[in-house]
Protein backbone atom coordinates (compact mmCIF):
# COMPACT_ATOMS: atom_id res chain seq x y z
CA UNK A 1 0.00 0.00 0.00
CA UNK A 2 1.43 3.38 -1.06
CA UNK A 3 2.17 5.96 1.61
CA UNK A 4 -0.51 8.60 2.04
CA UNK A 5 1.16 12.01 1.70
CA UNK A 6 -2.19 13.71 2.27
CA UNK A 7 -2.26 17.28 0.98
CA UNK A 8 1.52 17.61 0.91
CA UNK A 9 2.88 19.64 -2.00
CA UNK A 10 5.85 18.56 -4.11
CA UNK A 11 8.48 20.17 -1.84
CA UNK A 12 6.90 18.67 1.28
CA UNK A 13 6.78 15.22 -0.32
CA UNK A 14 10.47 15.49 -1.10
CA UNK A 15 11.26 16.41 2.53
CA UNK A 16 9.04 13.63 3.88
CA UNK A 17 10.50 10.86 1.73
CA UNK A 18 14.17 11.89 2.02
CA UNK A 19 15.26 9.84 5.02
CA UNK A 20 18.87 8.84 4.46
CA UNK A 21 21.72 11.32 4.79
CA UNK A 22 21.70 14.99 5.78
CA UNK A 23 18.66 17.10 4.93
CA UNK A 24 18.16 20.86 5.35
CA UNK A 25 14.57 22.09 5.23
CA UNK A 26 14.14 25.86 4.92
CA UNK A 27 10.61 26.65 6.05
CA UNK A 28 9.16 30.07 6.78
CA UNK A 29 6.01 30.78 8.81
CA UNK A 30 2.84 29.17 7.46
CA UNK A 31 4.58 26.81 5.05
CA UNK A 32 3.42 23.57 6.69
CA UNK A 33 6.61 22.82 8.61
CA UNK A 34 4.94 20.90 11.44
CA UNK A 35 2.78 18.96 9.01
CA UNK A 36 5.93 17.96 7.10
CA UNK A 37 7.73 16.88 10.28
CA UNK A 38 4.78 14.77 11.42
CA UNK A 39 4.42 13.08 8.03
CA UNK A 40 8.18 12.45 7.87
CA UNK A 41 8.16 10.68 11.23
CA UNK A 42 5.14 8.61 10.23
CA UNK A 43 6.93 7.76 6.97
CA UNK A 44 10.00 6.57 8.90
CA UNK A 45 7.89 4.35 11.16
CA UNK A 46 5.51 2.90 8.56
CA UNK A 47 7.65 2.80 5.41
CA UNK A 48 11.17 2.36 6.79
CA UNK A 49 10.26 0.18 9.80
CA UNK A 50 12.08 2.56 12.15
CA UNK A 51 11.29 2.11 15.84
CA UNK A 52 10.21 5.19 17.85
CA UNK A 53 13.23 4.78 20.19
CA UNK A 54 15.50 5.08 17.14
CA UNK A 55 14.29 8.62 16.48
CA UNK A 56 15.41 11.81 18.23
CA UNK A 57 13.44 15.02 17.69
CA UNK A 58 14.70 18.19 19.36
CA UNK A 59 12.24 21.08 19.67
CA UNK A 60 12.58 24.43 21.43
CA UNK A 61 9.59 24.08 23.73
CA UNK A 62 8.00 21.15 25.50
CA UNK A 63 4.65 22.39 24.17
CA UNK A 64 5.89 21.88 20.61
CA UNK A 65 7.09 18.38 21.53
CA UNK A 66 3.69 17.45 23.00
CA UNK A 67 1.94 18.75 19.90
CA UNK A 68 4.16 16.61 17.71
CA UNK A 69 3.49 13.50 19.79
CA UNK A 70 -0.28 14.09 19.63
CA UNK A 71 -0.30 14.61 15.87
CA UNK A 72 2.01 11.65 15.21
CA UNK A 73 -0.17 9.42 17.37
CA UNK A 74 -3.30 10.52 15.50
CA UNK A 75 -1.67 9.97 12.11
CA UNK A 76 -0.50 6.48 13.07
CA UNK A 77 -3.91 5.60 14.55
CA UNK A 78 -5.56 6.70 11.29
CA UNK A 79 -3.54 4.13 9.34
CA UNK A 80 -4.02 1.40 11.93
CA UNK A 81 -0.51 1.46 13.40
CA UNK A 82 -0.11 1.09 17.14
CA UNK A 83 3.30 1.92 18.60
CA UNK A 84 4.60 3.20 21.93
CA UNK A 85 5.99 6.72 21.44
CA UNK A 86 7.13 7.03 25.06
CA UNK A 87 10.57 5.69 24.14
CA UNK A 88 11.09 8.28 21.42
CA UNK A 89 13.75 10.88 22.22
CA UNK A 90 11.54 13.92 21.76
CA UNK A 91 11.63 17.22 23.63
CA UNK A 92 13.88 20.20 24.13
CA UNK A 93 17.64 19.73 23.96
CA UNK A 94 17.76 20.17 27.71
CA UNK A 95 15.12 17.51 28.42
CA UNK A 96 16.78 15.03 26.04
CA UNK A 97 20.18 15.67 27.62
CA UNK A 98 18.70 15.27 31.11
CA UNK A 99 17.25 11.91 30.06
CA UNK A 100 20.67 10.78 28.84
CA UNK A 101 22.25 11.90 32.12
CA UNK A 102 19.64 10.09 34.22
CA UNK A 103 20.15 6.88 32.23
CA UNK A 104 23.91 6.98 32.89
CA UNK A 105 24.12 8.86 36.18
CA UNK A 106 26.89 6.66 37.57
CA UNK A 107 29.25 7.90 34.85
CA UNK A 108 28.79 11.58 35.68
CA UNK A 109 29.77 13.86 38.56
CA UNK A 110 26.09 13.86 39.59
CA UNK A 111 24.95 11.46 42.30
CA UNK A 112 21.50 10.19 43.15
CA UNK A 113 19.22 12.66 44.94
CA UNK A 114 20.85 15.58 43.13
CA UNK A 115 19.06 18.94 43.24
CA UNK A 116 18.17 21.00 40.18
CA UNK A 117 18.62 24.75 40.59
CA UNK A 118 16.52 27.38 38.86
CA UNK A 119 17.83 30.90 38.33
CA UNK A 120 16.80 32.11 41.79
CA UNK A 121 18.28 29.03 43.47
CA UNK A 122 21.54 29.66 41.63
CA UNK A 123 21.76 33.24 42.81
CA UNK A 124 20.80 32.33 46.38
CA UNK A 125 23.42 29.56 46.51
CA UNK A 126 26.14 31.96 45.32
CA UNK A 127 24.87 34.62 47.74
CA UNK A 128 25.28 32.20 50.65
CA UNK A 129 28.85 31.44 49.56
CA UNK A 130 29.75 34.95 48.42
CA UNK A 131 32.88 35.18 50.57
CA UNK A 132 34.41 32.25 48.70
CA UNK A 133 34.10 34.28 45.53
CA UNK A 134 35.21 37.57 47.07
CA UNK A 135 38.44 35.96 48.19
CA UNK A 136 39.34 34.88 44.66
CA UNK A 137 42.28 36.45 42.84
CA UNK A 138 41.31 39.48 40.73
CA UNK A 139 37.70 39.42 41.97
CA UNK A 140 37.84 43.19 42.56
CA UNK A 141 38.92 43.73 38.96
CA UNK A 142 35.41 43.01 37.65
CA UNK A 143 33.30 43.79 40.74
CA UNK A 144 32.76 47.05 42.57
CA UNK A 145 33.59 46.72 46.28
CA UNK A 146 30.55 48.85 47.13
CA UNK A 147 28.26 46.42 45.31
CA UNK A 148 26.00 44.39 47.60
CA UNK A 149 26.35 40.62 48.00
CA UNK A 150 23.00 39.83 46.35
CA UNK A 151 23.79 41.93 43.29
CA UNK A 152 27.27 40.42 43.01
CA UNK A 153 25.71 36.96 43.21
CA UNK A 154 23.41 37.86 40.31
CA UNK A 155 26.34 39.04 38.19
CA UNK A 156 28.28 35.86 38.96
CA UNK A 157 25.34 33.73 37.82
CA UNK A 158 25.19 35.69 34.55
CA UNK A 159 28.87 35.00 33.88
CA UNK A 160 28.41 31.31 34.66
CA UNK A 161 25.26 30.84 32.54
CA UNK A 162 26.70 32.70 29.55
CA UNK A 163 29.89 30.64 29.50
CA UNK A 164 28.62 27.23 30.63
CA UNK A 165 27.44 26.17 27.15
CA UNK A 166 30.39 27.70 25.29
CA UNK A 167 32.69 24.88 26.45
CA UNK A 168 35.42 27.31 27.43
CA UNK A 169 38.72 25.91 28.75
CA UNK A 170 38.92 27.27 32.31
CA UNK A 171 42.53 26.21 32.80
CA UNK A 172 43.52 28.02 29.62
CA UNK A 173 41.61 31.12 30.74
CA UNK A 174 43.42 31.10 34.09
CA UNK A 175 46.72 31.35 32.24
CA UNK A 176 45.63 34.37 30.22
CA UNK A 177 47.51 37.67 30.55
CA UNK A 178 44.25 39.62 30.94
CA UNK A 179 43.26 39.92 34.61
CA UNK A 180 39.57 40.19 33.68
CA UNK A 181 39.66 36.82 31.92
CA UNK A 182 41.53 35.23 34.83
CA UNK A 183 38.94 36.63 37.25
CA UNK A 184 36.06 35.10 35.27
CA UNK A 185 37.92 31.78 35.05
CA UNK A 186 38.45 31.75 38.83
CA UNK A 187 34.74 32.42 39.36
CA UNK A 188 33.78 29.60 36.99
CA UNK A 189 36.10 27.16 38.73
CA UNK A 190 34.80 28.07 42.19
CA UNK A 191 31.20 27.76 41.03
CA UNK A 192 31.82 24.34 39.48
CA UNK A 193 33.50 23.17 42.70
CA UNK A 194 30.46 24.19 44.74
CA UNK A 195 28.09 22.45 42.32
CA UNK A 196 30.08 19.23 42.52
CA UNK A 197 30.55 19.29 46.31
CA UNK A 198 26.86 19.89 46.96
CA UNK A 199 25.55 17.58 44.20
CA UNK A 200 23.78 20.34 42.30
CA UNK A 201 22.99 20.92 38.65
CA UNK A 202 21.55 24.00 36.95
CA UNK A 203 19.73 24.58 33.69
CA UNK A 204 22.73 25.96 31.80
CA UNK A 205 24.98 23.01 32.67
CA UNK A 206 22.62 20.17 31.63
CA UNK A 207 23.84 20.15 28.02
CA UNK A 208 27.47 20.62 29.11
CA UNK A 209 27.31 17.59 31.42
CA UNK A 210 25.68 15.49 28.70
CA UNK A 211 28.34 16.51 26.19
CA UNK A 212 31.14 15.66 28.64
CA UNK A 213 29.53 12.27 29.32
CA UNK A 214 29.45 11.38 25.61
CA UNK A 215 33.00 12.60 25.00
CA UNK A 216 34.57 11.00 28.08
CA UNK A 217 32.69 7.69 27.86
CA UNK A 218 33.07 6.31 24.29
CA UNK A 219 31.09 3.17 25.13
CA UNK A 220 28.04 5.23 26.10
CA UNK A 221 28.36 7.38 22.97
CA UNK A 222 28.53 4.24 20.83
CA UNK A 223 25.49 2.81 22.62
CA UNK A 224 23.46 5.96 21.94
CA UNK A 225 24.64 6.21 18.32
CA UNK A 226 23.58 2.62 17.70
CA UNK A 227 20.20 3.29 19.30
CA UNK A 228 19.36 6.67 17.74
CA UNK A 229 19.49 6.26 13.98
CA UNK A 230 17.61 9.40 12.92
CA UNK A 231 18.09 12.90 14.34
CA UNK A 232 15.68 15.73 13.62
CA UNK A 233 15.96 19.31 14.91
CA UNK A 234 13.27 21.96 14.68
CA UNK A 235 14.05 25.72 14.70
CA UNK A 236 17.68 25.00 13.87
CA UNK A 237 18.40 28.69 13.35
CA UNK A 238 18.01 29.09 17.13
CA UNK A 239 20.53 26.42 18.16
CA UNK A 240 23.78 27.35 19.87
CA UNK A 241 27.32 26.00 19.70
CA UNK A 242 26.98 23.05 22.09
CA UNK A 243 23.66 21.97 20.58
CA UNK A 244 25.25 21.78 17.15
CA UNK A 245 28.04 19.63 18.60
CA UNK A 246 25.50 17.33 20.27
CA UNK A 247 23.57 16.87 17.02
CA UNK A 248 26.62 15.73 15.05
CA UNK A 249 27.95 13.69 17.97
CA UNK A 250 24.74 11.69 18.42
CA UNK A 251 24.12 11.24 14.69
CA UNK A 252 27.61 9.78 14.25
CA UNK A 253 28.73 8.24 10.99
CA UNK A 254 25.27 7.55 9.55
CA UNK A 255 24.68 11.32 9.11
CA UNK A 256 20.90 10.91 9.14
CA UNK A 257 20.36 14.47 10.32
CA UNK A 258 17.32 16.49 9.31
CA UNK A 259 17.31 20.13 10.43
CA UNK A 260 14.39 22.48 9.91
CA UNK A 261 14.51 26.23 10.21
CA UNK A 262 14.19 29.65 8.68
CA UNK A 263 17.37 31.63 8.02
CA UNK A 264 15.18 34.73 8.24
CA UNK A 265 14.44 34.21 11.93
CA UNK A 266 16.97 34.11 14.74
CA UNK A 267 15.34 35.01 18.05
CA UNK A 268 17.54 33.35 20.68
CA UNK A 269 20.76 35.33 20.53
CA UNK A 270 20.56 35.87 24.29
CA UNK A 271 20.92 32.10 24.74
CA UNK A 272 24.05 32.05 22.66
CA UNK A 273 22.21 30.92 19.55
CA UNK A 274 23.88 31.60 16.23
CA UNK A 275 22.24 31.69 12.83
CA UNK A 276 25.58 30.43 11.45
CA UNK A 277 24.49 26.90 12.40
CA UNK A 278 21.76 26.78 9.76
CA UNK A 279 23.70 28.78 7.16
CA UNK A 280 26.77 26.54 7.46
CA UNK A 281 24.97 23.20 7.92
CA UNK A 282 25.53 21.97 4.32
CA UNK A 283 29.23 22.78 4.67
CA UNK A 284 29.69 20.00 7.22
CA UNK A 285 29.29 17.44 4.45
CA UNK A 286 30.83 16.69 1.08
CA UNK A 287 29.65 18.88 -1.78
CA UNK A 288 26.21 17.79 -2.92
CA UNK A 289 25.76 15.33 -0.03
CA UNK A 290 23.30 17.49 1.91
CA UNK A 291 19.92 17.74 0.24
CA UNK A 292 18.15 21.09 0.61
CA UNK A 293 14.39 21.53 0.38
CA UNK A 294 12.65 24.91 0.56
CA UNK A 295 9.04 25.12 1.66
CA UNK A 296 7.76 28.35 0.14
CA UNK A 297 4.00 27.89 -0.14
CA UNK A 298 2.22 29.95 2.53
CA UNK A 299 -0.95 28.20 3.74
CA UNK A 300 -1.92 30.71 6.42
CA UNK A 301 -3.26 33.40 4.10
CA UNK A 302 -5.71 32.56 1.33
CA UNK A 303 -6.78 35.44 -0.91
CA UNK A 304 -9.05 35.89 -3.89
CA UNK A 305 -6.51 37.48 -6.22
CA UNK A 306 -3.18 36.15 -7.48
CA UNK A 307 -0.65 38.24 -5.59
CA UNK A 308 3.07 38.70 -5.30
CA UNK A 309 4.21 38.00 -1.76
CA UNK A 310 7.80 38.87 -0.99
CA UNK A 311 9.07 39.06 2.54
CA UNK A 312 12.14 41.22 2.83
CA UNK A 313 14.16 41.15 6.04
CA UNK A 314 16.56 44.05 6.30
CA UNK A 315 19.12 43.52 9.05
CA UNK A 316 21.50 46.33 9.85
CA UNK A 317 24.90 44.75 9.34
CA UNK A 318 23.57 41.62 7.61
CA UNK A 319 20.77 41.23 5.08
CA UNK A 320 19.00 37.91 4.62
CA UNK A 321 15.97 37.72 2.35
CA UNK A 322 13.55 34.87 1.73
CA UNK A 323 10.72 34.65 -0.79
CA UNK A 324 7.27 33.42 0.19
CA UNK A 325 4.41 32.52 -2.12
CA UNK A 326 0.73 32.66 -1.27
CA UNK A 327 -2.13 30.61 -2.59
CA UNK A 328 -5.28 31.92 -4.18
CA UNK A 329 -8.53 30.19 -3.35
CA UNK A 330 -8.20 27.82 -6.27
CA UNK A 331 -5.03 26.45 -4.65
CA UNK A 332 -2.68 27.81 -7.32
CA UNK A 333 0.64 29.46 -6.54
CA UNK A 334 0.61 33.23 -6.94
CA UNK A 335 4.12 34.04 -8.11
CA UNK A 336 5.60 37.39 -8.98
CA UNK A 337 8.73 39.48 -9.32
CA UNK A 338 9.27 41.99 -6.48
CA UNK A 339 11.41 44.07 -8.78
CA UNK A 340 8.84 44.54 -11.55
CA UNK A 341 7.55 48.03 -12.32
CA UNK A 342 4.48 47.61 -10.09
CA UNK A 343 6.44 46.67 -6.95
CA UNK A 344 9.82 48.36 -7.39
CA UNK A 345 8.79 51.50 -5.47
CA UNK A 346 7.57 49.46 -2.50
CA UNK A 347 10.75 47.38 -2.38
CA UNK A 348 13.05 50.39 -2.70
CA UNK A 349 11.17 52.32 -0.02
CA UNK A 350 11.48 49.50 2.48
CA UNK A 351 15.19 49.08 1.84
CA UNK A 352 15.60 52.85 2.18
CA UNK A 353 14.61 52.59 5.85
CA UNK A 354 17.87 50.85 6.66
CA UNK A 355 19.70 54.05 5.75
CA UNK A 356 17.30 56.20 7.75
CA UNK A 357 17.91 54.23 10.92
CA UNK A 358 21.66 53.83 10.62
CA UNK A 359 21.96 56.12 13.66
CA UNK A 360 20.27 53.49 15.80
CA UNK A 361 22.55 50.65 14.70
CA UNK A 362 24.21 49.97 18.07
CA UNK A 363 22.73 49.22 21.43
CA UNK A 364 21.34 46.67 23.85
CA UNK A 365 17.90 45.96 22.34
CA UNK A 366 16.52 44.63 19.08
CA UNK A 367 13.14 46.01 18.06
CA UNK A 368 11.35 43.90 15.46
CA UNK A 369 8.91 45.86 13.31
CA UNK A 370 6.29 44.70 10.83
CA UNK A 371 5.74 47.21 8.03
CA UNK A 372 2.61 46.66 5.99
CA UNK A 373 2.08 48.46 2.70
CA UNK A 374 -1.19 50.19 1.92
CA UNK A 375 -0.88 50.43 -1.85
CA UNK A 376 -3.23 47.60 -2.80
CA UNK A 377 -5.93 47.89 -0.15
CA UNK A 378 -8.69 48.04 -2.77
CA UNK A 379 -7.65 44.59 -3.96
CA UNK A 380 -7.28 43.33 -0.38
CA UNK A 381 -3.52 42.86 -0.82
CA UNK A 382 -0.86 43.54 1.78
CA UNK A 383 2.85 42.89 1.26
CA UNK A 384 4.74 42.60 4.58
CA UNK A 385 8.29 43.80 5.10
CA UNK A 386 10.22 43.10 8.28
CA UNK A 387 12.79 45.47 9.73
CA UNK A 388 15.09 44.71 12.68
CA UNK A 389 16.61 47.73 14.37
CA UNK A 390 19.10 47.76 17.22
CA UNK A 391 18.68 50.53 19.78
CA UNK A 392 20.37 51.56 23.02
CA UNK A 393 17.23 52.96 24.62
CA UNK A 394 13.75 51.62 23.98
CA UNK A 395 12.37 55.19 24.02
CA UNK A 396 14.08 55.60 20.63
CA UNK A 397 11.34 53.45 19.12
CA UNK A 398 9.05 56.50 19.15
CA UNK A 399 11.54 58.32 16.91
CA UNK A 400 11.64 55.28 14.64
CA UNK A 401 7.84 55.17 14.33
CA UNK A 402 7.65 58.86 13.49
CA UNK A 403 10.42 58.54 10.90
CA UNK A 404 8.66 55.64 9.17
CA UNK A 405 5.32 57.44 8.99
CA UNK A 406 6.92 60.69 7.80
CA UNK A 407 9.25 59.09 5.25
CA UNK A 408 6.54 56.88 3.72
CA UNK A 409 3.86 59.61 3.80
CA UNK A 410 1.66 57.37 5.91
CA UNK A 411 1.83 54.38 3.56
CA UNK A 412 3.55 52.20 6.20
CA UNK A 413 2.23 51.52 9.68
CA UNK A 414 4.89 50.17 12.08
CA UNK A 415 3.89 47.50 14.58
CA UNK A 416 6.31 46.60 17.36
CA UNK A 417 6.43 42.81 17.63
CA UNK A 418 9.39 41.80 19.79
CA UNK A 419 11.88 43.48 22.09
CA UNK A 420 14.91 41.24 22.48
CA UNK A 421 17.84 42.02 24.83
CA UNK A 422 21.06 41.39 22.91
CA UNK A 423 23.56 39.10 24.65
CA UNK A 424 26.89 40.89 25.00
Amino acid sequence: MAFDFGNANEAQRSAISTTDGPLLIIAGPGTGKTYTLVKRIVYLITEKDVLPEEIMIATFTEKAAKELITRITNELYAVGVSVNLNEMYIGTFHSICLRILKDHLEYTRIKKNYRMLDNFDQQYMVFQKINRFRNLLYFDVIFDKKQGAWRQAGEIVKYVNNLAEELVDIDEMQGDADEHIVAVANIMKQYNTLMKDENLIDFSSIQTEAYKLLIEEPSILEEIQQKIKYVMVDEYQDTNYIQELLVFLIAGKNKNICVVGDDDQGLYRFRGATIRNILEFPGHFAEGECKQVKLVTNYRCITDAPIDKTKGAQYLGACITASLHKLNKSGQLADGNPHNSDNKEKWDTCNHFSKIFSGFSSGMWEVWLDLFTKWDVDENIEIPYYLVITVEDLTQTNNIYEAIIQESAGRFKPIETVRVPIRQ
